[in-house]
């Protein structure tokens, strides 16, 4: 448990000591756990297909055959992005293989794996209590693309001290060998700026209120 906390602070040295240690099932479980999370999440997303789907019993198959696929999404993600480090690495004298970048990347899942349980459990509790209301609705969203966004800034700056002390280069070289994820980075903090600024437009909400109202009114009428 101490180390999950060391995690979120220093987990250069945690996973430093990890990686010189004997590989075991636990990193078999982080990856499926992390499969288990984005299939979660992806539900909640789009609720009313998987109750569609779960209400037979090819639906269970389905939705395991889905979280099959999300594990494959998890590895595939972590070699990519270890590619990646190592490819940039060369240019900056990064001295780590391959295998020990690729699992360095398989820690640093637990707290993305962590927060992201938060802020689910944050969506399954205020979701509905806030849907009807659209302002309420659109702060909870304005909340929940900032939660994200902070959470990938936080990844990046966590992963790069891992990056630096992993491949025994300076925080700056790390922060060159990470280039490519802190550019995604800007991308999304300008995605989110926008996406912030068109939900506190009082037109918009407006709109919001005026669509929602015209579906009560044609569900009253059916009734």
């Amino acid at each position: 448990m101490k180390d999950v906390l060391r995690l979120f602070y220093n987990p250069e040295d945690v996973i430093y000591n990890k990686l010189n240690k004997r590989i075991n099932m636990k990193i078999l479980f982080i990856v499926f756990f992390a499969a288990t999370i984005l299939l979660i999440n992806n539900i909640s997303n789009d609720y009313i297909r998987y109750h569609t789907l779960i209400s037979s019993g090819l639906g269970y198959a389905m939705m395991v055959f889905e979280w099959i696929m999300w594990n494959i999404v998890v590895v595939s993600g972590i070699l990519l992005y270890t590619i990646m480090i190592i490819l940039i690495g060369y240019i900056v004298g990064g001295k780590a293989s391959f295998i020990r970048m690729a699992m360095a990347q398989i820690y640093m899942l637990i707290p993305i794996i962590i927060f992201e349980l938060i802020i689910l459990i944050l969506k399954s509790l205020f979701t509905g209590m806030v849907a009807s209301d659209v302002d309420a609705s659109l702060n909870f969203d304005i909340f929940i693309s900032v939660s994200h966004t902070a959470l990938i800034i936080y990844y990046i700056f966590l992963n790069t001290k891992v990056i630096a002390k992993i491949q025994s280069i300076s925080m700056k070289k790390a922060i060159f060998n990470n280039i490519i994820p802190i550019t995604f980075i800007l991308i999304i903090i300008l995605d989110t700026f926008k996406i912030v600024s068109n939900n506190i437009n009082p037109e918009y909400r407006e709109s919001l209120r005026e669509i929602n109202a015209g579906q009560e009114e044609s569900i009253d009428s059916e009734q």
